[in-house]
């Protein structure tokens, strides 16, 4: 069976640290950023298994993220996991795709 990869987009470098780490250790190949921009460019050009996707990210958060890779025929199909250290609303969530 082919390895999956993740996207995973936290900004706290410890966080992603740990996240990898464990998501490795399971087998998966994981592709890491700490921004939005950053995140919209690796999945367009990677097309990951699934995003793992902060919500509260530096210049544009992870619900901006989430709305733009929804909106495109190229990313709409990847599966979105939106974590946060503060609990957004869950419409709200619902409402971008995660």
């Amino acid at each position: 069976m082919p390895e999956k990869t993740i996207l995973l987009v936290e900004d706290n470098a410890d966080e992603r640290s740990i996240y990898a780490t464990v998501l490795r250790h399971h087998g998966y190949r994981v592709l890491e950023t700490w921004n939005g921009e950053d995140a919209i460019r690796i999945a367009r050009q990677s097309h990951p298994d699934l995003v793992v996707l902060d919500i509260r990210l530096p210049s544009i958060s992870g619900l901006t993220v989430s709305q733009v890779l929804r909106s495109s025929r190229v990313t709409s199909g990847i599966p979105i996991l939106a974590i946060s250290a503060a609990a957004p609303d869950p419409d709200v969530l619902e409402e971008v795709g995660c």
